[in-house]
């Protein structure tokens, strides 16, 4: 039975990756040479009209089906689809959004606008936009905002306002509900683009344009919506969730073990340096080319706190045993994966924001007067920083010691995912700086994994 449901998973993995290789392939008509052709949607983008729509109703069923596995299955991927018949009531008692989910997501939501919006915090300016070549200011201060969140939650908790095993068993519905904002806040950005005329990046497909999203920084008032949901509701969000799960297992087991600490630690100090470097994001591609539509907007509000925290979740109910040996070497993955990851992100972010700093860099200049650095991190491989994003993810997930194969989701999803993201970078650079690109791939021959891949 075992090596039925290894198999079944192996060939979803593999099928995952194949599709992710053939959505790259269709990016070919897609961008142009810079500027707003860049980032028009020409409505290609994975794989159209039907590949939108397909994901805009997968994605919903996916996420609940994963947490079905969980609360009802003890972690198993299979049994579910042989069990159709009980997948109704446990559907409608612990996954039907109330009252009480409402009024705590809701709460959560906005609460961390309102932190978005009132803390003190410096401003820093966005690199030129794609579309008008203008800088966006933004204001810094999620270094404030997620301690205060992290230190109100778990102080509820130890004055006992609420018990985190009934975090956990809320999460079902938390996360339906947050499914409803995603779609409430699609929907807003939808019409506030057609009735502010901001319809020029559009491809004149209703999904496409709803999926994709029509504008790049959606702003009301100086609120950017994407910047505050890439790093708020969900990001501050997953953090919580991953302190919930070991509170949750302290107070099952009145001890913490090895296998949970290091599960929870690794996805809480993600979010930690993402704040304490915060900056850094608006030279991502994110922020700077990517439409704000439904995929981002379903991304990051429950993509991420609830897809993330599966690997942690799993320690509420198990406690895999962990030696010694295990235990430093799972560290060492985690540690050399984030090394890779902050510190070629570093790398790059201040060569694009302060070049002077770096007078050693070596670079390629191209005919469109930018540089393309080629040296450090970057002389490694052309997306070392995904590399070490991927060691990190799979270091958070070690700790279950295979005894199930859903805690490994976010590996199993991650590295197609960023397989296929570097197709997309690599494609649009191509498009974007023809011949030079070519010149900077045989500087830097490797894509992700030097002297490998």
């Amino acid at each position: 039975y075992q090596r039925r449901v290894h198999g079944v998973l192996f060939a979803l993995f593999c099928f995952s990756g194949l599709f992710s290789l053939v959505m790259s392939q269709n990016l070919k008509s897609a961008g142009g040479g810079g500027g707003r052709s860049a980032c028009r949607n020409d409505g290609s983008e994975f794989m159209g009209f039907f590949g939108n729509l397909m994901m805009m109703v997968a994605l919903p069923i996916l996420v609940t089906y994963l947490h079905i596995c969980m609360i009802g299955f003890d972690f198993d991927v299979v049994k579910p689809l042989f069990e159709l018949s009980s997948l109704p009531s446990l559907y409608s008692d612990h996954f039907m959004p109330s009252r009480l989910s409402f009024a705590i997501y809701g709460g959560w939501f906005f609460f961390q606008a309102f932190l978005f919006v009132l803390l003190p915090g410096y401003t820093a300016t966005g690199l030129p936009s794609p579309v008008d070549g203008s800088k966006l200011k933004y204001k810094m201060n999620g270094i404030l905002a997620l301690p205060l969140s992290v230190g109100l939650f778990v102080g509820a908790w130890w004055y006992k306002f609420f018990s985190a095993q009934r975090v956990i068993q809320l999460l079902p519905s938390l996360m339906t509900t947050s499914m409803f904002f995603a779609l409430a806040m699609s929907i807003f950005l939808y019409v506030k683009a057609s009735v502010q005329g901001f319809v020029g990046l559009r491809s004149g497909n209703f999904i496409v344009d709803f999926f994709m999203g029509s504008e790049l920084n959606p702003r009301l008032f100086d609120f950017d919506f994407k910047f505050f949901c890439e790093s708020r509701p969900g990001l501050i969000g997953w953090a919580v969730l991953e302190l919930a799960v070991l509170l949750a297992h302290f107070e099952k087991y009145s001890s913490l073990s090895a296998g949970v600490v290091l599960a929870v630690v690794g996805p809480v100090f993600y979010v930690a340096d993402y704040f304490w470097v915060e900056e850094a994001i608006l030279s991502t591609m994110d922020i700077m080319s990517e439409r704000f539509g439904f995929m981002l907007t379903f991304g990051d509000l429950v993509w991420v706190p609830f897809t993330y925290t599966i690997a942690a979740l799993y320690h509420v109910e198990h406690v895999p045993s962990l030696n010694a040996l295990e235990t430093v070497a799972i560290s060492a993955i985690l540690i050399t994966g984030y090394i890779l990851f902050r510190g070629s992100n570093n790398q790059k972010h201040q060569f694009r924001t302060k070049p002077e700093t770096m007078p050693n860099a070596q670079f390629i200049r191209t005919k469109r007067g930018t540089n393309l650095i080629c040296s450090g991190f970057w002389g490694m491989a052309r997306h070392i920083n995904y590399t070490g994003d991927i060691l990190m993810g799979l270091a958070w997930c070690l700790p279950c010691r295979f005894e199930s194969l859903l805690p490994f989701f976010y590996f199993l999803y991650f590295v197609p995912l960023l397989v296929h993201r570097e197709y997309r970078d690599n494609h649009h650079c191509h498009l974007k700086y023809g011949q030079d690109w070519v010149t900077y791939c045989k500087r830097v021959p490797y894509r992700m994994i030097p002297g490998v891949y």
